[in-house]
Protein backbone atom coordinates (compact mmCIF):
# COMPACT_ATOMS: atom_id res chain seq x y z
CA UNK A 1 0.00 0.00 0.00
CA UNK A 2 1.00 3.78 -0.69
CA UNK A 3 -0.23 6.90 0.56
CA UNK A 4 -0.15 9.39 -1.79
CA UNK A 5 -0.79 13.24 -0.82
CA UNK A 6 -0.71 16.34 -3.06
CA UNK A 7 -0.87 20.01 -1.68
CA UNK A 8 -2.59 22.57 -3.72
CA UNK A 9 -1.64 26.64 -3.55
CA UNK A 10 -4.09 29.02 -3.69
CA UNK A 11 -3.15 33.05 -4.11
CA UNK A 12 -6.27 35.53 -2.83
CA UNK A 13 -6.08 38.65 -3.76
CA UNK A 14 -5.26 41.26 -1.29
CA UNK A 15 -7.03 45.14 -0.53
CA UNK A 16 -3.36 46.31 0.06
CA UNK A 17 -1.89 45.23 -3.48
CA UNK A 18 -2.70 47.18 -6.43
CA UNK A 19 -4.49 45.25 -9.08
CA UNK A 20 -2.61 45.24 -12.19
CA UNK A 21 -3.71 44.30 -16.37
CA UNK A 22 -1.56 41.78 -17.87
CA UNK A 23 0.67 44.27 -19.46
CA UNK A 24 1.19 45.88 -15.82
CA UNK A 25 1.52 42.29 -13.88
CA UNK A 26 4.72 42.30 -17.00
CA UNK A 27 6.22 45.18 -15.97
CA UNK A 28 6.00 44.33 -11.53
CA UNK A 29 7.06 40.89 -12.07
CA UNK A 30 10.41 41.72 -14.52
CA UNK A 31 11.17 43.65 -11.22
CA UNK A 32 10.64 41.23 -8.86
CA UNK A 33 12.39 38.33 -11.00
CA UNK A 34 15.29 40.16 -11.86
CA UNK A 35 15.92 39.73 -8.00
CA UNK A 36 15.87 36.05 -8.02
CA UNK A 37 18.11 36.02 -11.44
CA UNK A 38 21.78 35.79 -9.72
CA UNK A 39 19.96 33.48 -6.88
CA UNK A 40 19.13 31.10 -9.15
CA UNK A 41 22.16 30.81 -11.08
CA UNK A 42 24.15 30.60 -7.91
CA UNK A 43 21.76 27.57 -6.68
CA UNK A 44 22.44 26.13 -10.31
CA UNK A 45 18.39 26.40 -11.27
CA UNK A 46 17.12 27.11 -14.12
CA UNK A 47 17.03 30.87 -14.81
CA UNK A 48 14.01 30.75 -17.35
CA UNK A 49 10.68 28.95 -17.36
CA UNK A 50 7.36 29.14 -17.06
CA UNK A 51 3.83 28.74 -14.00
CA UNK A 52 1.01 28.48 -14.40
CA UNK A 53 -2.64 29.28 -12.87
CA UNK A 54 -6.23 28.76 -12.80
CA UNK A 55 -7.71 32.02 -12.06
CA UNK A 56 -11.20 32.60 -11.60
CA UNK A 57 -12.31 35.83 -12.68
CA UNK A 58 -15.59 38.05 -10.80
CA UNK A 59 -18.07 40.14 -13.17
CA UNK A 60 -15.93 42.58 -13.06
CA UNK A 61 -12.90 41.04 -14.47
CA UNK A 62 -11.05 40.98 -11.12
CA UNK A 63 -9.07 37.84 -9.94
CA UNK A 64 -10.69 36.25 -6.43
CA UNK A 65 -8.49 33.12 -6.46
CA UNK A 66 -5.37 32.14 -8.18
CA UNK A 67 -4.56 28.16 -7.95
CA UNK A 68 -0.93 27.05 -8.77
CA UNK A 69 -1.14 24.19 -11.52
CA UNK A 70 2.34 24.06 -12.69
CA UNK A 71 5.24 25.43 -10.63
CA UNK A 72 8.39 27.20 -11.42
CA UNK A 73 10.31 24.60 -9.55
CA UNK A 74 11.10 27.75 -7.40
CA UNK A 75 9.19 28.16 -4.01
CA UNK A 76 9.82 31.80 -4.23
CA UNK A 77 9.45 32.24 -7.69
CA UNK A 78 6.07 30.47 -7.14
CA UNK A 79 5.25 33.08 -4.69
CA UNK A 80 5.92 35.92 -6.40
CA UNK A 81 4.09 35.20 -9.55
CA UNK A 82 1.16 33.82 -7.58
CA UNK A 83 0.86 37.07 -5.25
CA UNK A 84 0.55 39.17 -9.00
CA UNK A 85 -1.27 36.12 -10.74
CA UNK A 86 -4.33 36.96 -7.63
CA UNK A 87 -4.07 40.60 -8.36
CA UNK A 88 -4.94 40.12 -12.07
CA UNK A 89 -7.66 41.99 -13.89
CA UNK A 90 -9.38 41.67 -17.65
CA UNK A 91 -10.94 43.71 -19.20
CA UNK A 92 -14.32 43.32 -19.94
CA UNK A 93 -17.35 44.38 -22.22
CA UNK A 94 -17.82 48.28 -22.38
CA UNK A 95 -20.67 47.67 -19.04
CA UNK A 96 -17.68 46.72 -17.26
CA UNK A 97 -19.60 43.71 -16.26
CA UNK A 98 -19.10 40.24 -17.82
CA UNK A 99 -19.79 36.67 -16.83
CA UNK A 100 -17.60 34.79 -14.04
CA UNK A 101 -15.21 32.74 -15.34
CA UNK A 102 -12.15 30.51 -14.69
CA UNK A 103 -9.76 30.90 -17.07
CA UNK A 104 -6.19 28.98 -17.36
CA UNK A 105 -3.17 31.93 -17.17
CA UNK A 106 0.63 31.03 -18.44
CA UNK A 107 3.68 33.51 -16.97
CA UNK A 108 7.00 32.87 -18.62
CA UNK A 109 10.13 34.46 -17.70
CA UNK A 110 13.85 34.56 -19.18
CA UNK A 111 17.29 35.91 -17.24
CA UNK A 112 19.60 37.24 -19.43
CA UNK A 113 21.81 38.94 -18.29
CA UNK A 114 20.81 42.61 -16.29
CA UNK A 115 17.47 42.22 -18.08
CA UNK A 116 14.20 40.14 -17.52
CA UNK A 117 11.48 39.18 -19.95
CA UNK A 118 8.22 38.23 -18.59
CA UNK A 119 4.95 37.23 -20.53
CA UNK A 120 1.73 36.93 -19.09
CA UNK A 121 -1.33 35.07 -21.27
CA UNK A 122 -4.41 35.90 -20.70
CA UNK A 123 -6.96 34.05 -22.79
CA UNK A 124 -9.06 36.74 -24.94
CA UNK A 125 -12.62 36.56 -24.35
Amino acid sequence: MACVSTTTRFFLPSPENPVYTPPQAEQVLATYVRLQCEPLRKAQKPDSGSVRFVIDFDTLGLASKAELQRSTGDDMLDGIFGTVAAQLSVVGSRSGRQAARRERVAMRFRCGGDSVTVGVVVPER
